[in-house]
């Protein structure tokens, strides 16, 4: 049922999610599953492991595969942080089985904005739905996003946070309700909120930009967005008057819309922090990931689909 989402439509990607698994193999037979990253240091500070495959740098399927070797008691504060994660894996996910958070007055809050409290209990509120799309995966297929690959996507890592959900409460339910008495090697990712300029605004003791990225602030308040932030106060004034040349008053909007967005804004805000000055490069591509990368087809093609593909020039493909 998992072979869509599994298989990539590219060679050099499939070749790499083969290669993977051969690895995953021959450390489960012959290094009774266990194996150890070198890591660097780079002149930010930043570790890095030196090989990506199998590490918490790599792709969905490399994280999605590990464990810590040497498991830990969750107790009370391990299992709110393991909340935290598969609510993370879990945002942008609808189903008929989940509920949203909303708030004792009604108001509904989106995923991004809710506190680690309102995430956590998110995970406690839907618990009965999150262990039934553990427990039978195949039967939600299109609701985990499982029904098809997507070349950057979480849904392997998420189906493995929620299967650890599923094996941890078991083992809770069964011990008694200790925590204390469950073990876990599952990894939890935190992603910072624009690391560089959390950096920039401790050293220049810049509240405002500490404010905006999370760095200071009231518990109970909601996240914030500097890239957003970048957003909405960008001018518009000169693109405006371009656009209104050739689209109406309505078309206007959405195209200054679309094209100051916080997705737009994200790259080229993230990047300039490391000493970026191309921002062109920042806008091209489908959701700015830049020029896609050319590779063989791995499927057969029709006779107008080889027509097609003798057609491509040469420059193209590199």
């Amino acid at each position: 049922e998992f072979e869509t989402v599994f298989t990539p439509t590219d060679s050099k990607s499939l070749d790499e999610r083969i290669n993977v698994l051969e690895w995953a193999k021959r450390i489960i037979e012959h290094n009774a599953n266990v194996f150890w990253h070198s890591w660097t240091c780079d002149f930010r500070g930043r570790i890095s492991p030196r090989c990506s495959k199998l590490s918490p740098h790599g792709n969905d399927l490399d994280r999605a595969l590990i464990r810590f070797k040497h498991w830990k008691p969750l107790g009370e504060y391990g299992i709110h942080w393991l909340r935290e994660h598969v609510h993370n894996m879990m945002e942008g996910i609808e189903s008929e089985l989940l509920d949203d958070y909303v708030t004792p007055d009604g108001t509904k809050i989106e995923a991004k904005q809710r506190t680690f409290e309102q995430r956590s209990k998110w995970i406690e509120d839907n618990l009965e739905g999150l262990r039934k799309l553990a427990s039978d995966p195949a039967e939600h297929l299109s609701e985990l996003r499982l029904h098809r690959y997507v070349g950057r996507s979480k849904a392997l890592q998420r189906i493995a946070a929620l299967i650890e959900l599923d094996r941890v409460y078991s083992e809770y339910d069964a011990n008694g309700l200790d925590w204390s008495k469950v073990k876990s090697g599952q990894p939890v990712y935190l992603d910072a909120s624009c690391n560089g300029y959390q950096h920039v605004a401790a050293l220049l003791r810049d509240r405002d930009l500490a404010h905006n990225v999370n760095l200071i602030g009231d518990e109970e308040e909601s996240p914030r967005d500097l890239y957003g932030v970048v957003a909405e106060n960008a001018d518009r004034e000169e693109v405006r008057n371009l656009i209104k040349e050739i689209l109406d008053e309505a078309d206007t909007k959405d195209a200054l819309d679309r094209a100051f967005s916080r997705g737009v804004a994200k790259c080229p805000t993230m990047t300039a922090i490391y000493g970026s000055t191309d921002t062109q490069k920042c806008l091209r591509g489908r959701n700015t990931r830049g020029k896609p990368e050319y590779s063989d087809p791995v499927y057969e093609l029709s006779d107008k689909q080889k027509l097609d593909f003798e057609r491509i020039p040469e420059e193209a493909k590199q």
